[in-house]
Formats: C-alpha cells, structure tokens, sequence
C-alpha cells in the first residue's frame, strides 16, 4: 500500500513491517562486499545499518517526500572503511561492478572550498535483478546507500555529523574557518600518506617484501612453524623469485599463491614436519619457501636461471630434490 500523506505513526508502523526484510538485504550486501574487498586484497572493513522506523518517519515527514518508500534510499545503508586513499576508486569500481549503480558522487567534489560537510563516495546502487532473484525476489528493486571513504574521512563525520554538519544553530565564522582547516588536513592525511606509499613502492625490494607478509602468517598459523626467519635471506630471495610471477606483489597471496597452498597443503606440511625435525637448509622454514615450492612446480627452469648467486645454489637443489622435480639443466 502507498505511504504518501501517512501519518507519523503510520509510517513508523509501515517501516517496521519492512525491518526484517532490510536487514536480510544488509546482510547479504555486506557479505558480498566483504568477499568482494577480500577478493580484490584492498584492505578495508565493510559495515552497515537499518535505517530506525523513528528516523525514517521523522525523515519523510520534515522532508516533505511525496513517496518516501522511494525517495528515500538509504533505508539500508553500507559503509566501506579504507585504510589508503589510493583504494576508493578500486573499492568504487568494485561496487559498480556488483551492483548496479544508479547514481555515485564523490561528496568531496561537491563542497564548494569553503564548504564542510560528508566525505568520500556514496553510491545508491541495488542488487542486479538476476541477483537478486537467486537470493530473494524481495530483494529485486530493493535500494541500498553504500558510503566509501577513508579512515580519517571517516573519523571527520563520525565529529561533524550531529556537531557541525547539523549543527542546532548557526555558529561564528571564526569557529568555521577552524573547522575549514580540519577538513584540509583530513585530505591533507590521506594525500601525503598516498605519496609515502607511492614513494615507498619505488624503494628497491619494498614491494617484493610485502608479498611476504601473509606468507610469514600462513607458515605460523596454519602450519605452525615457529622458527624465526631470517629477514635478509628473505628479502633477497623475495627480490628474485617475486618478479618471476605476473601479478603484482601486494596482490600476490589473495590472487595466486593463496589458492595454491590450499591445493597442496598436506604437501607443505610433510615439508615443513621433515625440516624442523632435521634443520639444515634455512630455506625450508622461510615464508619464501611457498613461494619457492610453487615456482618449482610451475616455472622451474626460470627460477633456476634467476637464482641469486649471493644464496647457494645446493640450497635451490635441496629444496628441487625434496618437492620431487629434481635437476634440470
């Protein structure tokens, strides 16, 4: 039934019928993005809420909305929370590309310079139809406001939103230019943070260490090789066998080498018992060493050839011996 001209109370009552239905919605949406950001190893928490009945009533009646149950979309809201700048596009992107989209604005862009306010992208977007369909044919038409900012983007609303992006009066313009100055640091932060990373990445080996932090996780968590690693090994053997592969070095894990370590874990494993009963070659107990394993099942001859010659080279014959492909010459 319409909502038009309903009453407070009506609305408040219509909205709560629906609650259980948005927050089905919510938590598919959610789940989707987090697999989504996970997949795509942009780093990030994803969030969300159910709009109150209270607020949504409220909402409708002081905005004068002629058909609330359609104006009104942020009846289901999500929040992307990014570490780096850097990643609001790709996150953007990633929403676009599972659901569609019917319009996204940077809320940045909107500000006039000496305007204050929200930041970060917010899209309203729904499930594809299909999609929605293989879930619920509730869901199909169903809208969702998804907010994609930064950390520090979103720490200035959580301060702004009651205070000064809704303040109760209006306040001396003295007070506005402080405010105006914490809105340029908050860009400020995000921007000089993209230009260390970006700096950073030029840095001989940093990007091929990176590949090696989950490596080192998986080898104490799932493996329970409690050995400490040699980092300088590490970082010269990362800075030859990481650039034999394709794919970037902080996607490396999520978008290859994750996969492969499930396929051959009870192999790995046999590995590491083996070397920790009988220690020699340090290679065996290094976060490399998946990286090593799986180079020698799939690109052998290329990881012989580009075998640094400041690591033995029985070290690289040890560990072809022991994963079965032998020599090749």
């Amino acid at each position: 039934a319409s909502i038009a001209m309903a009453s407070y109370r009506e609305l408040v009552d219509w909205f709560k019928e629906r609650e259980p239905l948005y927050a089905r919605l919510l938590e598919h949406v959610v789940e989707l993005l987090k697999a989504e950001l996970k997949t795509n190893a942009i780093s990030g928490d994803v969030r969300g809420r159910v709009k109150t009945a209270e607020s949504f009533a409220t909402k409708a009646i002081m905005k004068g909305y002629a058909d609330p149950e359609r104006e009104i979309g942020d009846k289901v809201g999500v929040r992307i929370t990014l570490i780096y700048h850097d990643d609001v596009a790709r996150a953007t992107a990633l929403v676009r590309r599972v659901l569609h989209v019917i319009n996204c604005e940077s809320k940045l862009d909107a500000l006039a310079f000496n305007e204050f306010g929200y930041l970060g992208v917010h899209c309203d977007a729904r499930f594809h139809d299909a999609d929605a369909r293989a879930v619920a044919n509730e869901f199909v038409g169903l809208q969702v406001e998804v907010q994609i900012r930064t950390m520090v983007q979103s720490a200035w609303a959580e301060v702004s939103h009651e205070q000064l992006y809704k303040p109760p009066a209006d306040v001396p313009d003295d007070l506005k230019r402080q405010i105006h100055r914490l809105v340029a640091l908050v860009e400020l932060f995000d921007l000089e943070v993209s230009r260390f990373i970006a700096a950073a990445n030029k840095t001989p080996g940093y990007k091929e260490a990176q590949a090696l932090t989950p490596l080192s996780s998986e080898l104490l968590t799932r493996f329970d090789v409690r050995t400490k690693p040699d980092r300088s090994l590490s970082l010269r053997v990362a800075a030859t066998v990481v650039p034999l592969y394709p794919e970037d070095p902080t996607h490396l894990y999520e978008e290859r080498l994750r996969a492969w370590i499930d396929e051959h874990e009870d192999a790995l494993r046999v590995q590491f018992q083996e070397a920790l009963a009988l220690p020699s070659n340090p290679l065996f107990l290094q976060p490399e060493s998946f990286m090593l394993f799986e180079r020698l099942s799939n690109d052998q001859a290329r990881l012989q050839n580009a075998w640094p010659e400041d690591v033995p080279r029985v070290w690289y014959e040890e560990l072809a011996a022991a994963w079965g492909v032998g020599r090749r010459s």
